[in-house]
């Protein structure tokens, strides 16, 4: 996805809960080495997957529309980008596809019916 992305064929989507999610699960100890192993460190990855992706104003739900309240985040940000795929591997948001005319894939499917999918996730 990141290569399709930076292909320009499709675009990532993701809100500041999600960034700030992101920032603090780079930051968690047990992905002190990898994190370390990239040689641009937890700011470096984060700057570099903002540049990558476009920032929406998810508004967050009066009630949780899934079975892990975190994964609301995702949905209000793919409804706030008026996406057309959740990629994700987590089971949790792969139960409700599709959502909302949402699709909910497992990430690791090719996008090939998808070229000019507005992605989220």
């Amino acid at each position: 996805m990141i290569e399709l992305a930076l292909e320009g064929e499709i675009t990532l989507f993701t809100s500041q809960a999600l960034l700030d999610e992101l920032n603090e699960t780079l930051h968690r100890p047990k992905l002190a080495r990898a994190v370390a192993n990239t040689g641009i460190g937890a700011a470096g990855l984060l700057s570099h997957y903002q540049q990558l992706v476009q920032l929406v104003a998810a508004r967050q739900f009066t009630q949780q529309i899934g079975r892990d309240a975190d994964d609301d985040a995702v949905l209000a940000g793919a409804l706030a980008a008026n996406a057309d795929i959740i990629a994700t591997g987590d089971k949790d948001l792969l139960v409700l596809h599709p959502w909302y005319g949402i699709q909910i894939l497992v990430r690791q499917m090719p996008c090939d019916d998808y070229p000019a999918a507005r992605s989220f996730g």
